[in-house]
């Protein structure tokens, strides 16, 4: 993955003020954007796994949070108990997560930029 920042016509306060802002404001871009990439893995999963009664596919959820000053943390499965073995026997999580892992790339792309933009 590679992106490109430019400070042009900073001065170093400027540009030390700026890496500052920076990091806070990278967070809350990649916590936005991996909200995004979460949501979209998990429609692909409730589309993709076998249906019967509808249980498995309606407890399927997503949610990503800020858990540390420099982690970002993206969760999506479900709490039914036979969820796992479904995974095994028909792969409905894996493949979901797999199809979106460009998009995921191109949306951290995406933050990195806006959050020095807004720096």
């Amino acid at each position: 993955m590679e992106t490109e920042l430019e400070w042009e016509d900073l001065t170093p306060e400027e540009l030390s003020e700026k890496f500052e802002d920076f990091q806070d404001d990278l967070m809350e871009e990649l916590e936005s954007a991996l909200e995004d990439v979460v949501l979209k893995a998990e429609r692909e999963a409730k589309h993709r796994v076998n249906v019967d009664t509808g249980r498995l596919r309606s407890s399927i959820e997503s949610t990503a949070r800020q858990i540390s000053e420099t982690i970002v943390e993206g969760l999506i499965g479900s709490n039914v108990y036979y969820a796992p073995f479904q995974e095994v026997i028909d792969p409905y999580l894996r493949p979901a997560i797999e199809e979106n892992l460009d998009y995921a790339e191109e949306r951290i792309k995406e933050a990195v930029e806006m959050a020095w933009e807004g720096s």
